[in-house]
């Protein structure tokens, strides 16, 4: 219950003493946490059978750091969420922090809400001491498919203290192009349809058009067909559900 007693003998009749009474801070379950009250204190003057019962130390334990922020869609692959780089929900999200200095240690995992935002609260970094994780996404979980990392995957944090954070562990995604082809050919019965012996015509302007539509800021592109008649185009930066 963290109670305490001395029982000081030998005050002669007519005397008082004043006593030193102090805790150390560094042993059991005071260890890690900070002082919120003096030490060491004095009692009041004590003569023999008097008492002094309210030398209390309180101890209060560290904050807890911060350690967020985004899972974002990358649609220019910049490695920055721009103002129209939407978030991304359900994407798993892992720290891992290894115990020392009289930190536990911390191994969660966490998903990104529907803004793409995740957050882990970091308890028990003792006063005077810091702690360094790394933090990682599943690029292999599905809502990071169809996707690439435009950012480094994993992070490392700043060192964390106690109350500290690090909001800045953010992972850009980019959503891997559209295709678009396939070929100018020489349609010699007219079915619309190429077929065995209908060549390829080369040199053809191809041109596409693709309107913006949400987040999607549009894709505009022109080409000429290879020697066999063929064209692709590759759009980028189409949002998830766009």
């Amino acid at each position: 219950q963290g109670q305490y007693s001395f029982t000081v003998t030998g005050i002669p009749e007519g005397k008082k003493v004043v006593c030193t009474v102090s805790i150390d801070p560094s042993t059991g379950d005071a260890r890690g946490k900070e002082l919120t009250t003096p030490n060491p204190q004095e009692t009041v003057p004590l003569g023999p059978r008097e008492r002094d019962l309210d030398r209390d130390f309180g101890l209060k334990s560290p904050a807890a750091a911060l350690v967020g922020d985004t899972v974002f869609c990358d649609l220019n692959g910049n490695g920055r969420q721009d103002a129209s780089d939407p978030g991304i929900r359900d994407v798993p999200v892992s720290i891992s922090i290894p115990a020392g200095g009289g930190f536990p240690g911390l191994n969660q995992t966490a998903r990104t809400d529907a803004n793409g935002n995740y957050l882990f609260t970091v308890a028990g970094i003792p006063f005077g001491s810091s702690a360094t994780g790394t933090v990682s996404i599943d690029p292999a979980a599905p809502a990071a498919i169809g996707k690439q990392l435009t950012t480094p995957n994993p992070q490392t944090t700043v060192p964390l203290t106690p109350g500290g954070r690090d909001l800045d562990r953010d992972f850009g995604l980019r959503p891997l192009a559209a295709r678009v082809g396939d070929a100018v050919f020489c349609d010699l019965n007219g079915n619309g349809i190429p077929e065995d012996g209908e060549t390829g015509l080369a040199g053809v302007k191809v041109t596409i058009n693709a309107p913006a539509v949400g987040s999607f800021g549009g894709f505009s592109d022109s080409t000429v067909t290879d020697a066999q008649g063929k064209y692709l185009f590759h759009v980028e930066g189409i949002p998830p559900a766009t």
